[in-house]
């Protein structure tokens, strides 16, 4: 689903409203991913829509300024690898945020609302069986197809294979600094 898609999904009107005020008005710790930093961001007030061009594989996400000096960032490499499989994007960016990485496709990568609200477009959230897991589901394998080929499956399972220590790396890095800067933990 996309975050527009409220008459096909109208439960996204109510998340975005509660997402606003567990954010804004509660200042709850809030951590999305994908969907969930489309929804944050709709929920504060900016505006998702089609990407010009899906980013589906393994690419790479550069931290901005303000990522470098992010307490969520801390430790990670400046250009870091990635799993991306989306065809919807930050279009307007909300107000009070900061941009913490950025693609080439992709302005908003990842970012921050104050100190407590992260969000990020790419997975992080990744196991051995994720890639073959979501290349059965129809919408994901006909993003993935209609991206890169009839066939991009097992190279898609592969190249995150080969990533996957990179990728287990990077998200225990943002599990814990998100504790940290939350002060959850």
């Amino acid at each position: 689903m996309d975050v527009w898609q409220e008459d096909e999904h109208p439960w996204l009107t109510q998340e975005k409203a509660a997402i606003r005020h567990a954010v804004v008005d509660l200042k709850m710790p809030y951590l999305g991913l994908c969907l969930g930093h489309q929804l944050l961001a709709e929920a504060l007030g900016g505006e998702v829509g089609p990407s010009a061009r899906p980013e589906i594989g393994v690419l790479e996400v550069n931290l901005t300024q303000a990522g470098l000096s992010s307490p969520f960032m801390k430790g990670l490499i400046q250009r870091q690898k990635c799993l991306q499989w989306h065809s919807a994007e930050i279009i307007k960016t909300p107000d009070g945020v900061e941009v913490l990485a950025s693609s080439p496709a992709c302005k908003v990568q990842a970012m921050s609302y104050g100190s407590h609200a992260f969000s990020m477009q790419y997975h992080v959230e990744l196991e051995e069986d994720t890639v073959p897991n979501w290349g059965v589901i129809p919408e994901y394998k006909s993003a993935l197809e209609n991206a890169l080929g009839a066939d991009a499956l097992p190279q898609l399972e592969a190249d995150a294979g080969a990533n996957m220590a990179g990728f287990n790396a990077a998200a225990e890095i943002l599990y814990k600094n998100f504790l940290t800067a939350t002060g959850l933990k």
